[in-house]
């Protein structure tokens, strides 16, 4: 699961990219996330609240909310 080098490799994206976090992710923390965010130009990020590692099944209209304001 983790990749030492990816960190390294995310400053190639070059395509809209948008992180949708869970704030209480037990398994990968929001900093991490925040991290791996500021690597890639342009990005930007969501989390939500009451939510762990799957916020698209725990929080589904919240995380739809974060998609559909991506697509606007």
């Amino acid at each position: 699961m983790h990749n030492p080098k990816l960190v390294q490799r995310l400053h190639r994206i070059d395509i809209p990219t948008h992180f949708i976090w869970g704030a209480s992710d037990g398994l990968v923390t929001v900093d991490y996330g925040r991290a791996f965010c500021s690597k890639i130009r342009n990005a930007t990020m969501d989390v939500i609240e009451h939510a762990g590692h799957s916020p698209h099944i725990e929080q589904p209209e919240r995380f739809l909310d974060c998609v559909l304001k991506l697509l606007r």
